[in-house]
């Protein structure tokens, strides 16, 4: 598949669906980019690990660097752990202007739901996880907008001072220039 068989390929999709998810971007080779130039919304997958967030933070800077607006990306922390010493409000401040989506961690209710070849929705449809996974769809659909999740209006309420005695704080990596 060629750049621009992969573009024609897209824009032929756009004409017969509303909405089309390209999973599998891996790197940012030509037909990477053909995919990323014709998306409206850009899922950037992480994890609450130090080297997940800093390759986060190196495909979102060349995100921008492309051309994408962060209002644009949607990071998706993916086993989100409200726990964890690297908080949301770290990961806020980390993708400044991106839109910041949780999904929680239930490996068991997962396993279940690949055993029986059962979308979560149809598992456990009241499950948090599964709330998780819709409110992420709607938001790169376009459906929502991040404001309606709970956990990010806590983000929304925090101050745009630098965070204190976090581990980002420790993680230069991160810092914008």
């Amino acid at each position: 598949v060629t750049p621009d068989g992969i573009a024609n390929l897209v824009q032929g999709l756009r004409r017969s669906f509303g909405t089309i998810f390209v999973d599998g971007v891996r790197d940012f080779s030509e037909t990477a980019l053909a995919v990323l130039d014709s998306a409206d919304k850009v899922a950037l997958v992480i994890l609450q690990e130090v080297l997940a967030i800093r390759r986060g933070r190196w495909a979102f800077n060349i995100l921008l660097k492309i051309g994408k607006d962060p209002r644009d990306i949607v990071v998706v922390v993916n086993r989100f752990m409200p726990e964890h010493n690297i908080t949301l409000a770290t990961l806020k401040q980390m993708f400044v202007g991106a839109t910041l989506v949780t999904v929680g961690r239930d490996e068991p209710l997962v396993q279940q739901s690949l055993d029986r070849a059962m979308p979560l929705l149809d598992l456990s449809p009241q499950h948090v996880l599964t709330k998780h996974v819709s409110d992420m769809a709607a938001i790169l659909s376009g459906q929502t907008s991040h404001e309606l999740l709970p956990e990010l209006r806590e983000v929304a309420k925090i101050t745009k001072e630098e965070p204190k005695g976090l581990l980002g704080d420790k993680l230069r990596f991160w810092k914008r220039p």
